[in-house]
């Protein structure tokens, strides 16, 4: 489609998408509910098409609570199926299990599906051929899934496609390669991707346009800067582009991190979200206690979240997080007023929430006991603002740390922050600590933005048991 034809095109889309809301009297009217998710991980074993069929039903039962029509379509942003990046022999089996757990629930012709390709959709993962391979996944599900699509602005050589819903327009893009943790994106999608936005954003430029993409975009959303092996969990190559257009609201997956946090939405020059799992959690590579793995919790395989994505008449987005496993909304929506010039993006900026964030406030009391050769310390979890993220745990001798453990809170499990663990227990092995030695333990607790406050107990063991003094203060260090 040359120049001329695209002006047309959009000349006329954006006088009658106008139109289209001008009719609508309530501003403040429900015109659009989305529901968007991530990594559904669609395979024969496991509870993967479970969790999705329940995904779905929540994200529809909650969209009719405000809207008659119920969900406009369904987001995906990567990783619909599980295991096509071990062999395309995966597909026709999974592929079919995707789309009978989707149309238990919904009829793609009237909620379409909208999704970027996942490297688990693609043999080999992410490479030059993955926009070939990637059409495998396209052909598997059929006519019926692409309704939304628009063929004339759509590249599916480069597995770039552009669809419309309702007043709105979705892109979709895939990488070519990784690295050095970078996933890339070829110079022709690249190309795509900017000259779709100009077109669309020139028309209307307060109107908010959508771009999935599978990983995150570097350095915005929790855990989009995650370096972990040599696994390409982020990439850098679409900030350049991106950031030209602040009507851009971008959806990542790939990394599985909690919608609890309120990290998981970020504006800087666009807006990103982070879309967490429908298969299981994971965290970023904390050191933490009590895991299975460095970024998996031992009960990740429980939960499963998304969000509901509602715009009103006036072009404003409200956001709502959802814990399907809890059959619950996270927190409070995010609101995000309707593109404004960079206006809009001051609100959920990383700036202006460490700004207005508060410390958590140190709880005093620590319990110190001392038993066969253990010694532990109990205290009541540490008040915050939101919540606190973990809490580090550590014991000074002499001016140095003698050991140290760091505990993931459980923030994660609970949609209501006030349903939290009320108290933690930490216990140390102190066969090599000198007998009559004098020791402080430090209770760190840190919230989501690295806000942090501690408290401290000293004690000495001996013969008789532990002697703990009644306060204590930080220690000195060498």
């Amino acid at each position: 489609m040359n120049s001329k034809k695209l002006l047309v095109y959009f000349t006329l889309w954006g006088i009658f998408s106008f139109q289209g809301l001008a009719r609508n009297n309530n501003p403040e009217e429900i015109v659009l509910s989305i529901g968007v998710v991530s990594d559904t991980h669609i395979a024969a074993r496991g509870a993967a098409c479970e969790k999705f069929r329940n995904a779905l039903q929540q994200l529809q039962a909650k969209a009719l609570e405000t809207n008659p029509q119920g969900l406009s379509a369904v987001c995906i942003a990567g990783d619909l199926i599980n295991n096509a990046y071990r062999d395309a022999k995966y597909y026709p089996e999974e592929i079919a299990l995707f789309k009978d757990s989707y149309e238990k629930i919904l009829d793609p012709e009237q909620v379409p599906l909208v999704y970027c390709t996942g490297n688990h959709d693609v043999p080999g993962q992410w490479r030059t051929s993955s926009l070939t391979d990637a059409r495998s996944l396209s052909n598997g599900l059929g006519e019926r899934y692409f309704k939304a699509m628009d063929k004339g602005l759509s590249r599916p050589d480069l597995d770039c496609r552009h669809y419309i819903v309702g007043d709105y327009h979705f892109l979709a893009a895939t990488p070519t390669g990784m690295e050095d943790g970078n996933s890339s994106f070829c110079s022709d999608v690249c190309n795509w991707l900017d000259t779709t936005l100009r077109s669309l954003t020139c028309v209307a430029p307060d109107r908010y346009v959508f771009v999935l993409v599978h990983p995150m975009l570097y350095e915005t959303v929790y855990g989009s800067d995650l370096k972990l092996g040599t696994t390409s969990w982020y990439t850098r190559d679409l900030t350049p582009i991106l950031e030209k257009y602040p009507q851009t609201v971008t959806f990542g997956g790939h990394l599985h991190f909690p919608l609890n946090d309120p990290r998981s939405i970020m504006q800087e020059s666009f807006s990103s979200i982070g879309c967490a799992s429908v298969s299981y959690m994971a965290i970023e590579n904390g050191g933490y206690e009590n895991m299975s793995s460095a970024t998996v919790m031992k009960d990740a395989h429980q939960f499963s979240q998304g969000w509901l994505i509602e715009m009103d008449a006036s072009g404003n987005m409200h956001l709502t997080r959802m814990d399907f496993y809890n059959n619950a909304v996270i927190g409070e929506p995010f609101d995000l007023p309707k593109p404004d010039g960079i206006a809009h993006l001051a609100k959920y900026s990383r700036a202006a929430r460490e700004a207005a964030n508060s410390a958590p406030k140190a709880n005093l009391n620590i319990g110190i006991a001392l038993t066969e050769g253990n010694v532990t310390l109990d205290f009541a979890s540490f008040e915050d603002d939101e919540f606190v993220h973990d809490y580090t745990v550590t014991i000074w001798g002499g001016g140095e740390i003698i050991a140290q453990k760091r505990i993931l809170a459980d923030f994660y499990r609970h949609p209501d922050t006030k349903d939290m663990m009320p108290s933690h227990s930490v216990t140390f092995d102190i066969s090599n600590f000198d007998e009559g030695g004098l020791y402080t333990a430090e209770i760190k607790a840190t919230d989501s933005w690295g806000a942090s406050a501690s408290a401290f107990a000293s004690f000495r063991i001996d013969k008789k048991g532990t002697l703990r003094q009644k306060s204590a203060k930080a220690p000195s260090t060498n």
